[in-house]
């Protein structure tokens, strides 16, 4: 009988693993809803925040000759030096470009996403 209250339980739950449903089970009965939440991740923290995306998004919309760029589109590079000279955060060209291929940025027409 308990094994099926699980099975029904993991049908809802996107099939996760017996044993983590399980584990979530115990946690909840013994330390309530709070014990649920994402605990810290081991691993390095991303590099580029969602503060740092925002500014990036902000800075496309802007005409890189203003920025000192001898070009009138944005290259990743460009990108990625004024970001560092205006936040004091180093990301290479391609951080800048797997930025701007996860978020809308790249539909914006004055950036060059050559590699």
């Amino acid at each position: 009988m308990r094994k099926d209250r699980f099975g029904t339980l993991r049908q809802l739950c996107c099939n996760y693993p017996y044993s983590a449903l399980r584990k979530w089970v115990h946690r909840f009965a013994h330390h309530g809803v709070q014990s649920l939440a994402d605990r810290p991740r081991s691993g390095r923290p991303p590099t580029v925040t969602g503060a740092l995306a925002h500014h990036l998004d902000r800075l496309v919309d802007h005409d890189p000759l203003q920025h000192g760029s001898s070009h009138s589109q944005w290259s990743c590079q460009a990108l990625a030096t004024v970001l560092a000279r205006q936040t004091g955060v180093q990301l290479s060209r391609e951080s800048v470009r797997a930025v701007l291929k996860k978020t809308t940025i790249r539909q914006k027409a004055n950036v060059c996403y050559s590699r």
